[in-house]
């Protein structure tokens, strides 16, 4: 044992030795080897990855060549298991790689598309890009009602249509559902039966609600929310929500629901007190008090005289970085509340910084707009640009532009308390998408480019190698066929077999190049004839190889078995060689123009993808240059009302001998 630990002991000390007489450059060397290693393992699993794919992508085809389209859906649905299990686990990253995977292995397979693009919409769900989630959605349930995820798709649709003010949409959209309705899209389809002002066809499914469990508290406070709109506000009304409240639990998702309509009807019916009660109480039940519950409150607080907490409220709405979609109308209040007090340079000054952030951003908006169309306008004509020189200079001027609004976007960013935060969304996920598609269609422009530039070498290349590899087996095939005859055959046969069959195949080759040569007739005469003179001395040998093969191996027999065999072989190999030579031609002129052609539909769609994007972009922007104007037209009018209350002010401290019409 003893000895062991000896040897074990001195091994570590020889390792420790040889370890250190490794010089530094030797060992630069061994971790580029280490490196370069790793990293052509990752190459490496890469392809195998690919290949993998391919293989995949392979059967599937020949599934659907064969007509088996009930497996490949099969298939197909065991596999979006597992694609749902990584949504559950919120595991972005290998959904993302596990609907890639799916969309190349069953692409074009129209029985699939429909949930493939159900996947894409919860992908855009993530990238907060709620549009297109729309979008994708929509085209599932117009195309693809067979899709395994179209009630999945029904579902999400009516949420997101829900969510977005869609209301008319989602009416139509709730006829879709195969499936048996659940209680969550009834109350979703009376909820935008309300916001149109169509109660009773509301009222008429809330009552079914109301004793479901989870549904109770909700549909029951719609119906008094319905009976309001309907008649006048009524002391039954407060009692109505006083016993919903005595009835259900804090912790019920609605409790705080009814609070805050309460504390809005009591605002309404002018018992302020009381509304800021249940405003406090609300205020209780949430994490944090949301801008819209800041705003009321402070509107409640001013209408009892109490303007310290007015402001105070107003403040904590104008300075929350989270939440701005309230800003303005937090401003515009504020303002109002110091003119009402006198204080008119601080009301001035409200407004007035105000109005300047609003013009600045309309401007911003106008100089966008303008540097959105100069880029779109330029990727669309750079694929028309027939020099290297020009489409540098091009890209180079692209380049200037994308950063100038890239600047344009930093300093809306850091005004974009104006916008509301579904804009900056919007604009942002806009933004992305528009900016990726355009550097994709570039890219594909690049390759259709550098396609239709060169001849394609590589495949020709690998065929001629094959064409060389049967050249050799129709020679092997000669010598075969001469020794054939022979009783027995030894090495020393066959290698003068082999010989004189490759110099009879070389000389043939020989002799219809030149032949080729000569019926061109573009040879001066002297040429021809020293060119007639090699052929003759060629084919001259040819005839003594042909007799020095009968001599050693005897004559062949055509009509013998093996000779047929021989012969029906090298038939085959020609005809192969035939076939090659023809596809090599086919590769060489037209390979690269199939690929072009290719890569020109899928711009195509790119490009038509792009432009629907970039309307909607300026759609987005329309909007948003309305609303700025629109609410700079709200500063200037409190503006206005400013200045006539500073002027009157004047008026009543100037001096009392003055007159007034000089007044």
């Amino acid at each position: 044992m003893k000895s062991l630990a000896f040897f074990t002991i001195i091994l570590l000390i020889v390792t420790q030795i040889s370890l250190c007489a490794i010089t530094r450059e030797e060992r630069i060397i061994l971790d580029e080897i280490k490196n370069e290693k790793s990293l052509l393992e990752d190459i490496e699993s890469e392809i195998n990855q690919y290949a993998n794919l391919a293989d995949r992508r392979k059967k599937i085809k020949e599934l659907y060549n064969n007509g088996e389209i009930d497996r490949i859906v099969n298939m197909f649905s065991e596999e979006i298991r597992e694609i749902d299990n990584l949504i559950k686990r919120d595991d972005m990253v290998s959904t993302t790689r596990a609907y890639d995977i799916l969309r190349i292995v069953y692409k074009n397979i129209e029985q699939v598309a429909g949930d493939l693009l159900y996947y894409k919409s919860y992908l855009a769900a993530v990238a907060d890009s709620t549009e297109l989630q729309i979008k994708t959605l929509s085209k599932v349930i117009e195309k693809y009602p067979s899709a395994i995820k179209y009630d999945d798709a029904v579902l999400e649709l009516q949420h997101l249509l829900l969510l977005t003010g869609e209301n008319q949409q989602l009416i139509a959209v709730s006829q879709k559902f195969q499936r048996e309705e659940t209680d969550i899209q009834k109350f979703w389809l009376a909820q935008a039966f309300y916001n149109l002002g169509q109660f009773q066809k509301a009222e008429e499914i809330q009552v079914q609600l109301e004793n479901k469990t989870e549904f109770s508290l909700r549909s029951k406070l719609m119906q008094i929310l319905i009976d309001i709109e309907t008649n006048s506000i009524s002391d039954e009304h407060f009692k109505k929500l006083q016993d919903l409240r005595d009835t259900f639990s804090p912790k019920d998702s609605y409790y705080k629901v009814v609070v805050i309509t309460q504390a809005r009807l009591y605002f309404e019916t002018g018992q302020y007190q009381e509304a800021l009660n249940n405003y406090f109480e609300y205020a209780e039940l949430t994490d944090k008090t949301p801008n819209e519950i800041s705003l009321e409150i402070a509107h409640t607080y001013n209408q009892i005289g109490n303007t310290e907490k007015a402001i105070s409220y107003l403040n904590n709405v104008i300075e929350n970085e989270s939440d701005k979609s309230y800003y303005t109308e937090a401003k515009i209040l504020l303002a109002e509340i110091y003119q009402s007090r006198g204080e008119y340079e601080i009301s001035q000054l409200t407004i007035s910084t105000s109005i300047d952030k609003i013009t600045e951003i309309n401007q911003l908006l106008k100089e966008k707009y303008k540097l959105m169309e100069s880029i779109r306008r330029q990727y669309n004509q750079l694929s028309s640009l027939a020099s290297e020189e020009q489409k540098k200079s091009a890209l180079s001027e692209i380049d200037n532009n994308e950063t100038k609004l890239q600047e344009i976007s930093d300093r809306m960013a850091e005004i974009s308390r104006y916008l509301t935060s579904e804009q900056i969304e919007q604009l942002t996920a806009l933004e992305h998408i528009y900016a990726e598609n355009y550097k994709i269609v570039n890219r594909i422009n690049e390759e259709i480019d550098y396609l239709l530039s060169n001849n394609n070498e590589e495949i020709p290349i690998t065929i001629d190698h094959e064409i060389a590899l049967l050249d050799s087996a129709k020679i092997r095939l000669n010598a075969v066929q001469y020794v054939s005859n022979l009783s027995e055959i030894t090495v020393d046969d066959f290698r003068i077999a082999y010989f004189i069959a490759n110099e009879q195949f070389y000389n043939s080759k020989m002799v219809e190049s030149w032949q080729k040569l000569l019926q061109q007739n573009k040879l001066s005469n002297q040429s021809s004839d020293k060119i007639r003179e090699s052929i003759s001395l060629f084919e001259e040998n040819q005839n003594s190889l042909e007799s020095i093969a009968k001599f050693l191996f005897g004559e062949i027999n055509e009509n013998d078995n093996i000779q047929r065999d021989i012969l029906y072989e090298k038939m085959l190999v020609e005809a192969k060689q035939d076939s090659l030579m023809l596809l090599r031609q086919d590769i060489w002129e037209n390979y690269h123009k199939v690929l072009a052609r290719k890569l020109s539909a899928e711009k195509n769609e790119f490009v038509a993808e792009t432009n629907q994007i970039d309307d909607d972009y300026q759609k987005l922007l329309a909007e948003i240059r309305k609303d700025a104007e629109k609410r700079r037209q709200e500063y200037d009018f409190v503006k206005l009302d400013l200045e006539f209350r500073e002027y009157r002010k004047k008026l009543t401290m100037s001096d009392s001998d003055t007159t007034i019409e000089e007044q």
